[in-house]
């Protein structure tokens, strides 16, 4: 009786970040959150593999799609080819922009305009953490005509609102469900440095190292 395969090849989308680049072998070192992979690159994709390479593993993430094989879980276990490499924060300053020109009534002939300031915070929020180990992060434009951001590691949810007025950040501990804290900014309301400092302290606490 044949045994049933342990892993399976196909499509995979992941972040990491490059710590090593062998030229002779043509392939490079990629870390993420969970694991290791060494994969190979070609001449399209070398330069900006070049660009985010950074020793210790504290460069700029990329958004690695490819195929190779995955386990019966649908973990990823091998990198065979890669087939697109983009830089994480480049795909969320892209979609801020995208928000940034909604007409009014986007959303089935409801929304407001997404305000000048909130894109201004989220953008300046965003290249504080560009070089930071945050992981992947969703934006969303809110019908109240502000910018909506999300990030999760699997164990801390952080949502960050961001308005006319300036944002506010919430953080939920998924492990438990019941750890919330929310941060509002009264003072100085556009004070992107301190949701800056909330999002490190937040995630590094899930992880076990705050």
């Amino acid at each position: 009786m044949l045994k049933q395969s342990e892993t399976y090849q196909g499509e995979f989308a992941i972040d990491g970040r490059v710590t090593e680049i062998n030229t002779a072998s043509q392939t490079l070192q990629l870390v993420t959150d969970s694991a290791t992979f060494v994969a190979p690159y070609d001449g399209a994709t070398f330069p900006i593999v070049k660009d985010h390479l950074r020793q210790g593993g504290d460069g700029p993430s990329l958004r690695v799609e490819g195929i190779g094989e995955l386990n019966r879980d649908d973990q990823l276990t091998h990198v065979d080819q890669i087939t697109a490499l983009e830089a994480t924060w480049q795909r969320a300053l892209d979609r801020l922009d995208e928000s940034a020109t909604l007409p009014a009534g986007w959303l089935d002939g409801e929304g407001e305009v997404v305000a000048p300031t909130a894109i201004d915070d989220a953008r300046d929020l965003f290249l504080r953490l560009a070089e930071s180990n945050c992981p992947q992060l969703r934006v969303f434009p809110t019908p109240e005509g502000g910018v909506q951001v999300e990030w999760t590691n699997g164990l801390c949810d952080i949502v960050v609102t961001f308005s006319e007025n300036g944002p506010c950040a919430l953080a939920v501990n998924t492990a438990t469900g019941t750890n919330e804290e929310l941060l509002e900014l009264k003072d100085n309301p556009r004070n992107t440095g301190e949701v800056e400092h909330f999002i490190r302290e937040n995630l590094e606490a899930a992880l076990g190292g705050g």
